[in-house]
């Protein structure tokens, strides 16, 4: 996930509540963005998978919510 794709996964979900769809490539599980961790320099992002909140980091994420 580039820069400008994770700042746009964060606005969606924290400021127009519409959390983004995401991919974990190295995992294959998708989950739902639940927060942004450093918006000006992308560090982490907390993720909900099934009913747990697990911490991805951008570079392993891709969004999905275009496709499904």
């Amino acid at each position: 996930m580039t820069h400008s794709e994770y700042i746009s996964a964060c606005q969606r979900t924290e400021l127009k509540d519409m959390p983004a769809r995401l991919l974990n490539q190295s995992t294959g599980e998708v989950g739902t963005l639940q927060q942004c961790v450093w918006h000006e320099a992308p560090e982490a992002m907390l993720v909900k998978v099934d009913d747990e909140i697990t911490t991805w980091w951008p570079e392993n994420v891709r969004d999905i919510s275009e496709e499904i």
